[in-house]
């Protein structure tokens, strides 16, 4: 097989790595996951990185992107979404606060 097939090959079998994961995951009611959020069972990233991967991404666009793959426990992906949520919300009071400051003509203070 070609290097682009196998890598293909690849991409597919983590991808359902991935919904066997969700599957289980509900079944068992270890953990929900949202449609936003489903490429951190397969990695570890930022809220910034995640956003990057687009809407609703699979397997493959993680890969793609070239982030280290770590398939999470339920409890580290419950840790993995805590913390992208958290980075959210930071970035939000950031980029309000930057709104703020431009608005009133002050210095935004985080």
């Amino acid at each position: 097989m070609a290097t682009w097939g196998a890598a293909r090959e690849y991409a597919h079998r983590a991808e359902l790595v991935a919904q066997c994961w969700l599957v289980v995951a509900q079944v068992g009611r270890l953990a929900n996951v949202h449609h936003d959020k489903r490429p951190l069972v397969l990695a570890d990233l930022t809220a910034e990185q995640l956003a990057e991967l687009g809407y609703r991404p699979k397997a493959e666009a993680v890969i793609e992107a070239g982030h280290r793959l770590s398939l999470a426990s339920p409890q580290e992906f419950a840790a993995r979404c805590q913390r992208v949520d958290e980075q959210r919300r930071q970035a939000a009071a950031a980029a309000e606060a930057a709104n703020n400051a431009a608005l009133t003509g002050r210095r935004a203070v985080a």
